[in-house]
């Protein structure tokens, strides 16, 4: 009996230290979770930081584009001289031609301000006047004949506003319907512009013109643009009579001006 409890006890202790075996084998065959390299998230502020930057560098990219296709006719001019003095004739005849079609833009673009100022001043149309022709800023001028310089674009609208209610109510010699446009009285100041000399370079421009006003008197006139905004804006106009009979340098007269324009 004895050794019948002896050959079970040592059984059991068998099995156990086996299931003990297999337990510490299983755990041996199973990584740590201690030893286990840590798992790696994707850091998505510093990504954000990294696309930031490439669209900061993009937009610095861009901004040299920019500035590369505004480049002042000064600078061309003294690249065109740079490249003769090299004798890199091809590259000279490149930047010939691109100065000669900014200066033929910029002197378009004179003309086309100039001629809208005389067409807003003959149609009375004040707010476009001010809106498409005059510059802004302190060093804005105007000289109306006979009259002192009046400084700085509020003044010169204001006196332009004055100029126009004047047309609009004394150069019909009466008063007008109250229904009627007043475009229709503003009309007949019938002002043309004629004998125009443009110059342009750079941001300033400069006409010289002869104004015949009512086909009976004729101003002598200097209106000077500037390009501000990337347009070209009037920031003086000065006119002043020219006396019947008197000749110019150029060899034109007042008298031979009123007359071909009837």
């Amino acid at each position: 009996m004895m050794m019948m409890m002896m050959t079970a006890t040592t059984t059991s202790t068998s099995n156990a230290a086996a299931r003990s075996d297999r337990s510490s084998t299983n755990r041996a065959r199973r990584p740590s979770l201690l030893l286990m390299p840590p798992l790696r998230r994707r850091n998505t502020n510093s990504s954000k930081a990294l696309s930031n930057d490439d669209n900061v560098n993009n937009e610095e990219d861009e901004e040299e584009e920019d500035d590369d296709d505004i480049e002042s006719l000064a600078a061309l001019e003294r690249n065109l001289a740079l490249q003769i003095s090299l004798e890199n004739y091809a590259e000279a005849a490149k930047l010939r031609d691109r100065i000669a079609n900014m200066k033929r833009d910029d002197l378009i673009g004179v003309e086309t301000c100039n001629a809208l100022f005389y067409d807003c001043f003959r149609r009375g149309d004040f707010e476009k006047m001010w809106k498409d022709v005059w510059g802004v800023g302190a060093h804005v001028r105007c000289t109306h004949p006979g009259m002192p310089t009046v400084l700085g674009d509020e003044n010169v609208k204001e006196s332009w506003r004055i100029v126009f209610e004047s047309m609009a109510g004394g150069g019909s010699g009466g008063s007008s319907n109250s229904g009627e446009s007043s475009t229709s009285s503003q009309q007949k100041m019938d002002v043309r512009c004629k004998n125009v000399e443009a110059y342009a370079s750079g941001n300033l421009g400069i006409v010289t013109c002869e104004e015949v006003v009512m086909r009976a008197s004729t101003l002598t006139c200097t209106n000077v643009f500037e390009k501000q905004g990337g347009e070209w804006k009037m920031i003086q106009h000065h006119a002043s009579a020219i006396f019947p009979g008197s000749v110019g340098a150029g060899g034109s007269s007042a008298s031979s001006s009123s007359s071909s324009s009837s």
